[in-house]
């Protein structure tokens, strides 16, 4: 028809594009909105406020710790000898010679027995010689010869000299002895020594008297103090170490520390007197932060040396400095922060 218009089918593959380009449109505004809100909420922009841990700096006396390792041994052992001939006839506890047991012993316990037998008749002998003296002159031979045969019958009888620990009886019943043949083994536990193995860096910085911490693994939750009492000279090229002897007086400890007993060893080096320690991580290429009036400030500071899991510090930290622990790879000099509650307070 002339004029008409003509009507033609809908045809939705014509609608694509525009469909295309509005969700387009769509995508960018929401990726542009959250990148704005990150901006906004202290995503990294700068002058944007970052949440901050802190710690408050404390200046402080700090004692120098250095560890090591070690094992009591008794500082007093006895060999006892026999002090005349005979057959030993009795003698105390129940393992074999040789083999050490510790028993405990108090001074005068009767330890082992010698067959006194012939020396009784000795004694009798010379008791009845000196009966028949009278008043003749030989009188004091005889008191003599009565008295050393009545101290070979006590000589028969080996007793414990001193209170302590029996190591080792190394006769058994049956044995004959002669005298100064060693039958026993005492020790001495009221004072125990411990050589501590240190590492040769340390030499220079011990002294004689310095305060020991002691414990052991094997009794867990028992600690014992003693007193180094004298410093090796020669250290050991191959381990790279020394040795220092600690003393530990068991008179004065709530729990003795037993001959033999392996403990591990802390050992009181110089003291730092107004120091400032931090933890290890804080001081990365000697600078940390601070906290300023809510702003990060880069401080330069200088780390002496490790202690522990902490670093001393000299610079131009002052007591009251308040030191960002984290987020370090976050913090920026000069950017806004704000100290959360898990801060670290003196």
């Amino acid at each position: 028809m002339d004029g008409s218009h003509e009507i033609r089918p809908y045809t939705p593959w014509r609608l694509q594009p525009i469909i295309v380009l509005a969700v387009v449109l769509v995508a960018l505004g929401g990726a542009g909105y959250g990148l704005w809100s990150l901006l906004k909420n202290g995503g990294g922009a700068r002058g944007s406020v970052l949440p901050v841990e802190t710690m408050v700096v404390a200046a402080e006396d700090v004692v120098e710790w250095f560890e090591g390792y070690g094992r009591a041994n008794p500082t007093r052992v006895v060999r006892v000898g026999a002090e005349v001939s005979g057959r030993i006839v009795e003698r105390l506890g129940h393992s074999e010679a040789g083999q050490a047991y510790e028993s405990l012993v108090q001074q005068g316990q009767v330890l082992l027995r010698l067959d006194d037998t012939e020396y009784q008749e000795a004694l009798t002998r010379a008791r009845r010689h000196q009966e028949q003296d009278g008043g003749s002159g030989a009188a004091l031979p005889l008191r003599s010869a009565v008295a050393e045969a009545r101290l070979n019958v006590e000589r028969c009888t080996i007793r414990a000299p001193f209170d302590g620990r029996l190591r080792n009886v190394h006769v058994e019943v049956g044995d004959r002895v002669a005298p100064g043949v060693v039958v026993l083994t005492l020790i001495d536990p009221g004072t125990v020594e411990i050589p501590i193995q240190l590492p040769t860096l340390v030499f220079d910085h011990l002294s004689e008297g310095s305060l020991c911490h002691l414990e052991s693994e094997s009794q867990p939750g028992t600690f014992w103090e003693g007193l180094v009492t004298r410093i090796g000279s020669v250290g050991d090229q191959r381990t790279r170490t020394f040795t220092v002897y600690v003393e530990v007086d068991n008179t004065v400890q709530a729990q003795p520390l037993l001959p033999g007993t392996f403990v591990d060893a802390k050992v009181a080096g110089p003291v730092h007197r107004d120091a400032i320690l931090l933890p290890r991580d804080v001081c990365r290429g000697g600078r940390v932060f601070v906290v300023e009036e809510g702003t990060a400030r880069l401080v330069r500071v200088t780390t002496e040396h490790f202690i522990g899991d902490r670093t001393l510090i000299r610079g131009d930290l002052e007591p009251g400095d308040e030191v960002i622990l984290s987020p370090l790879d976050q913090v920026r000099d000069g950017e806004g922060v704000r100290v959360t509650g898990d801060s670290v307070r003196p």
